[in-house]
């Protein structure tokens, strides 16, 4: 039996979740996913050696539904406390509307590709790294 559209589009619709940012008192905040055309613009900058702050920015910018992202004057004004809350969103940008089991599947490949040395990955892990 062909998927119906409202099945289809519970697939595919941007997934989002409620994360506890540590550093931030445990404090909820509400992610979303990033969508095709973000993901698309940050993996450009990362090919563009664009600095990692600005990355983290722009991932954040997207992905922060509530609150939503500081603007660029407040950026000016964060301390390293509010930075430490977008590494943490930033770091669990690529798990959003995960399960627990992908979640646990996922940091685990990242873990294990990190301690494996450059010689032994191949050439898209090693790009990744």
């Amino acid at each position: 039996m062909p998927i119906s559209k409202e099945d289809l589009l519970k697939l595919v619709n941007l997934k989002q979740e409620v994360f506890k940012v540590s550093s931030w008192g445990n404090s909820e905040v509400i992610v979303r996913e990033l969508t095709i055309a973000e993901a698309s613009i940050y993996h450009q900058m990362i090919k563009d050696n664009k600095s990692l702050e600005e990355i983290i920015k722009y991932a954040c910018k997207c992905t922060m539904v509530s609150p939503e992202m500081f603007t660029e004057e407040e950026m000016k004004n964060l301390n390293s406390t509010a930075t430490s809350g977008l590494n943490e969103i930033f770091s669990n940008i690529q798990v959003i509307g995960k399960t627990e089991q992908q979640k646990e599947d996922f940091f685990n490949q990242q873990s294990e590709t990190l301690k494996t040395s450059k010689s032994e990955l191949t050439k898209e892990e090693e790009e990744k790294k």
